[in-house]
């Protein structure tokens, strides 16, 4: 069941709902990387659960963007993928 990425849609909140309705939320973590100067800086965010760090040797999900909470949307909707929410 995958879905086309949709920029408008809250994957972040989707990601945080769904490891809440499985018991998994305490095991979000994210990794957080910033590249490139001031003017031009953009973030990456990785999400990945502390008790299964890789899954299948590698992290659940990753994003940039030229904001962090930018960055995490599109981390968030890579690690719903992995998780075979959408």
């Amino acid at each position: 069941m995958h879905v086309p990425y949709d920029p408008n849609f809250d994957y972040t909140r989707e990601l945080k709902n769904y490891l809440q309705a499985t018991g998994q939320i305490a095991s979000l973590q994210w990794a957080h990387e910033q590249v490139g100067q001031n003017d031009r800086e953009t973030h990456i965010m990785t999400a990945y659960r502390t008790h299964a760090l890789l899954m299948n040797g590698q992290p659940l999900g990753t994003g940039r963007a030229t904001t962090k909470n930018g960055a995490k949307k599109p981390a968030s909707y890579h690690a719903l993928v992995a998780l075979g929410q959408i």
